[in-house]
């Protein structure tokens, strides 16, 4: 059984996405690729559970970093977008939370993560 990706939730995200694609043209199809990944291995191994969010939030929720992408090919390390979601192991969904540049934000925004999971059940 595949595992559900909720983009929606998060009002925020497509926002997101839409800033990134201005500047980086390959970035629906990198998340497409993402979400595929997400959909057969929600807890994936490169992602790194955020810890600092508090006990109110008792979903986990992760960051997934080091995303190749055909825009950065030739780059290096630092160029790269970094990934929050958040999984809900119960229902089954992932909840895709917010999306940058490494480069241009230098974490993830906890504030928007506890407007949407703080309490969440």
């Amino acid at each position: 059984m595949n595992t559900i990706i909720d983009d929606t939730f998060v009002e925020e995200f497509k926002k997101d996405v839409r800033k990134l694609n201005k500047k980086h043209h390959h970035i629906e199809t990198d998340l497409k690729l993402i979400k595929q990944v997400l959909r057969t291995e929600p807890n994936f191994r490169n992602a790194i559970l955020i810890s600092d969010l508090g006990k109110d939030v008792t979903i986990s929720v992760f960051k997934l970093r080091k995303i190749r992408s055909l825009d950065f090919k030739g780059l290096g390390s630092r160029s790269g977008y970094r990934l929050i979601y958040a999984y809900d192991e119960i229902r089954d969904v992932v909840f895709l939370i917010e999306m940058y540049h490494k480069s241009k934000q230098s974490n993830h925004d906890k504030i928007r993560i506890l407007k949407y999971f703080k309490g969440y059940s």
